[in-house]
């Protein structure tokens, strides 16, 4: 899905400038730009903007890339099956998935590139602590580059390191 377009390295600076996209169905242009008074412009190189949560860089992050393309990797590679609306604030969680999904797009950074579809129970046991069912998770190897994937979960560490999710560095190799 990705074959056709450039994407951001983690060396890539990203931009925090406003954006201006037209809306393809009523030809309306919306902004979008930072809440705060204090605005900035500069860039941030992809790692600080992950870790930092920085809105405005996903949102010209997806736009370079395509919000169809991006859509359709979440589905293909990352087994999504709810529906995304592809426009730029997909990057910022503008499509409703639940959280198993989640959980099984984000097992494909974990396992190197393979996904796992998480079962809700893993055994079934009686009032006498007999088995009544097993289950196992659905493993789809090669799901992604198992190269992205491992630069990915590295990226995702730096939210948790020193991060806007830095409240999780307890949580042992979160």
């Amino acid at each position: 899905a990705f074959t056709d377009v450039s994407l951001p390295t983690r060396s890539s600076m990203l931009s925090n400038a406003p954006l201006t996209v037209v809306d393809k169905a009523t030809g309306e242009e919306k902004t979008f730009k930072n809440a705060s008074k204090n605005e900035n412009h500069h860039t941030y190189g992809l790692r600080t903007a992950l870790a930092s949560s920085i809105n405005l860089c996903a949102l010209h992050t997806i736009q370079e890339v395509g919000p169809e393309v991006v859509a359709q990797t979440a589905y293909d590679s990352f087994g999504f099956r709810s529906h995304l609306a592809p426009y730029v604030t997909l990057a910022l969680g503008a499509s409703a998935v639940a959280p198993i999904e989640m959980a099984e797009a984000y097992s494909v950074f974990m396992n190197h590139g393979d996904r796992v579809r998480p079962q809700p129970a893993v055994r079934v046991t009686d009032s006498n602590g007999d088995l009544v069912q097993q289950y196992a998770p659905q493993k789809f190897a090669g799901a992604f580059d198992p190269g992205v994937s491992d630069q990915v979960d590295e990226l995702l560490r730096g939210v948790v390191e020193y991060g806007t999710g830095s409240e999780a560095r307890s949580v042992p190799n979160a």
